[in-house]
């Protein structure tokens, strides 16, 4: 079963091992002591809502790209909420009730701090026969967040839209995606190794079966989902 406990619990220990075994600067594996704590929490809790805070992955350069161009270094915020009900039938509904992921990044310079963050939410339907004013695809990335409000954005404009199509993921898949698209494979080349670990390819498979299949289902010919169907994931496709 995708969402068996035990199993994730394991693959909370595992991954931070797994991590440890190739990243010998700590870049990444400082950040992940958190996930065993977590995996006690869950293991033994009688809740099946899993939230982790606080994760922080450290990059002691800039990605590229990056403006202002005096900033050096990064930090990477990450927290995941995700509480599913398994009583629900996964094959008419999504067993997902609450799902938050938000990513902050935070950039250093000697002028100060600089932020950026994105957050992956579950949409929330309108209630009755009410309507979303803008799309709303089911899950969604979206620029921004409470974060960001407040700061002094100079001539910077930072707008609630677009909100952008994304299967949700949870911490495993958060990770990778931030490993993937912040950890360049030429300066981190240790990230080679990792990827072609057979026990770190196996937690992500298993992830995937949890959360990208039952998301993907929509786009199949026939689909008769109640929640993944192409009309909720991708609006803009009908």
């Amino acid at each position: 079963m995708p969402w068996e406990k035990e199993q994730y619990c394991k693959d909370l220990v595992k991954f931070v091992e797994v991590v440890g075994r190739y990243d010998q600067s700590d870049i990444i594996y400082n950040g992940l002591g958190i996930l065993h704590n977590v995996s006690y929490q869950f293991q033994y809790s009688n809740s099946n809502r899993l939230e982790i805070k606080d994760i922080e992955l450290r990059m002691h350069k800039k990605t590229s790209g990056t403006i202002p161009s005096e900033v050096q270094s990064l930090s990477i915020y990450i927290d995941c909420l995700c509480d599913i009900d398994l009583t629900i039938d996964p094959n008419d509904r999504d067993i997902i009730n609450h799902y938050s992921l938000q990513l902050v990044i935070m950039g250093y310079s000697s002028n100060g701090e600089y932020l950026n963050c994105w957050h992956l939410d579950k949409d929330i339907p309108p209630t009755g026969l009410g309507t979303h004013n803008h799309t709303h695809p089911s899950y969604h990335f979206q620029a921004g967040g409470h974060r960001a409000e407040g700061l002094n954005t100079g001539q910077l404009l930072l707008l609630g839209a677009p909100r952008l199509p994304h299967p949700p993921m949870d911490i495993f898949l958060a990770i990778h995606f931030v490993i993937c698209n912040f950890f360049g494979k030429k300066d981190f080349p240790f990230l080679e190794y990792l990827f072609a670990d057979t026990e770190y390819q196996d937690i992500l498979a298993r992830a995937k079966q949890r959360m990208f299949d039952p998301y993907f289902q929509a786009f199949k010919e026939g689909c008769k989902h109640q929640d993944f169907n192409i009309g909720k994931v991708f609006p803009l496709a009908v």
